[in-house]
């Protein structure tokens, strides 16, 4: 039985700062601190990287946000696999046969592609294909990742 509070207040109209900023805190709430700590590492590598060659920041984000993860999955892709260190009896469905991994790769693609915006000029006309791919990006990365938080538990 749920107990009787006559105080609580009203909720948050529909799309007000309150409610957006209650979305951004639980959802901030269901990430690991390992996931922030390598959120954290991949942009200091990847400004790194673009502060001390020739690479742009397009291809620097590249590197650390779709490289990074592809290839780490491409080396342990057998511990994965049935019989495998990750799933020695074949129950456990392979994170890179999920949705919330093809999110982190698209949203690389788009920070990437973001990156590259930015190489070309923010405000220029060339930089117009590379602002609407990064949005396109997100557009469909966000939800992919969000259903990864919403069926597995996550400590704080």
């Amino acid at each position: 039985m749920k107990p009787n509070n006559a105080f609580q207040p009203t909720p948050p109209l529909r799309g007000s700062p309150s409610l957006r900023s209650a979305r951004l805190n639980a959802t901030l709430a269901a990430m690991d601190r390992l996931v922030l700590v390598l959120l954290g590492v991949a942009f200091a590598g990847a400004f790194t990287v673009h502060a001390f060659t020739s690479l742009g920041l397009g291809l620097s984000f590249l590197i650390f946000f779709v490289g990074w993860p592809v290839l780490g999955t491409l080396v342990t892709i057998d511990d994965d696999l049935k019989g495998g260190w990750s799933n020695p009896d074949g129950s456990v469905r392979p994170p890179w046969l999920q949705a919330p991994f093809w999110g982190q790769v698209i949203g690389g693609l788009a920070l990437a592609s973001v990156g590259a915006a930015v190489d070309a000029g923010w405000k220029t006309q060339d930089s117009v294909p590379f602002w609407v791919m990064g949005a396109a990006g997100f557009a469909v990365a966000v939800p992919m990742i969000k259903t990864g938080f919403k069926k597995e538990p996550h400590g704080g």
